[in-house]
């Protein structure tokens, strides 16, 4: 036992991790780069002056502020209980 036990034990240890971990990461990044791709291929064709694409951005706004609202009312509410 000793040192070098350790290190071929924890050696051992990692490269297990990585290859059970590796799998899942590489598609994990796959699937990012395709959601990119598909940001990049959108905005290959964007064009400002487009009303759709205004009222999308605007309604998103809306939601948004939506939800910041509805988180603030319920913090306010849950400390008046």
């Amino acid at each position: 036992m000793g040192a070098p036990f350790l290190q071929r034990t924890l050696n051992q240890q990692l490269t297990n991790h990585i290859r059970t971990v590796l799998p899942s990461l590489r598609n994990k990044l796959q699937m990012e780069l395709l959601t990119m791709e598909k940001d990049v291929e959108e905005f290959r064709n964007y064009k400002p002056d487009d009303p759709t694409r205004n009222t999308k951005a605007l309604m998103q706004y809306v939601f948004f502020l939506s939800r910041v609202f509805f988180y603030i009312f319920c913090c306010i509410f849950m400390r008046l209980i």
